[in-house]
């Protein structure tokens, strides 16, 4: 009974922790493409397009977060108020 209790209550820590490693680790495997930082910059070496190539880093960025962040919120606020009968 102690059990599905806790994991309701670590269950934000836990999708902050995944949250926080994919951004930091940028791994990005499951699509098979290399670093998404290491590839920007050698494409600003290559065409010397500095802003240009931010802006697509920024976008793939928040394509790639924004909606996993939007799921877990939804998730963890289905969990939390789940357990209230609404």
């Amino acid at each position: 009974m102690i059990l599905p209790q806790a994991g309701i209550l670590s269950l934000p820590a836990l999708f902050a922790n995944f949250i926080f490693l994919l951004k930091e680790t940028t791994v990005v495997s499951a699509v098979a493409v290399p670093e998404i930082l290491y590839t920007t910059k050698n494409y600003i070496a290559l065409y010397y397009k500095t802003y240009e190539m931010l802006a697509v880093l920024t976008l793939l960025c928040v394509l790639l977060f924004l909606p996993l962040s939007l799921l877990l919120r939804y998730l963890e606020r289905r969990l939390q108020h789940g357990q209230f009968g609404s």
